[in-house]
């Protein structure tokens, strides 16, 4: 427990100190729905291999501001995350948040009720002000992978 612990302690700080230059902060959940729409008109396009490509390029075409795209697997493990390469490989399943929230659970459960769009909520660092805040998830899948982008407080 102890080890899980450390580990995804180790992750959320990596993610933390990633996401710090990249963020203002200001993503709204219209944006945030636009661009996991956008993600995937460019994933039929370009297909997976080209597209995780682009999507994990922090300096890339679909990273702006805290806007980002990540695209993970309905088992939780990251394929693409726009700002935090470290995250990408990794089985993300049983990450929590502070209230016990199981962050990407509640994303494939979304994803599940709602394949063609819907959120997920939890607590989480806000790397533009850097304290912990309310964040939905908008969450689409297109096959059989999960597409995210996420938008801070205030809804």
């Amino acid at each position: 427990m102890r080890k899980l612990f450390l580990k995804l302690s180790f992750m959320i700080g990596l993610c933390l100190l990633l996401t710090v230059d990249q963020a203002s902060g200001d993503a709204t959940k219209t944006e945030a729905v636009q661009w996991v729409k956008q993600a995937i008109a460019y994933y039929k396009k370009h297909g997976l291999k080209t597209s995780l490509q682009v999507f994990n390029d922090p300096k890339g075409e679909f990273v702006k501001g805290d806007l980002y795209v990540i695209v993970c697997t309905f088992e939780g493990v990251f394929l693409a995350h726009g700002v935090s390469k470290g995250l990408v490989g990794q089985n993300l399943h049983d990450l929590k948040d502070l209230e016990g929230v199981f962050i990407i659970q509640e994303m494939i459960k979304s994803a599940q009720q709602n394949p063609a769009g819907g959120w997920a909520h939890y607590l989480w660092i806000n790397p533009a002000n850097k304290k912990l805040s309310r964040k939905a998830t908008y969450v689409e899948v297109y096959d059989d992978l999960l597409f995210m982008t996420g938008a801070y407080d205030p809804f």
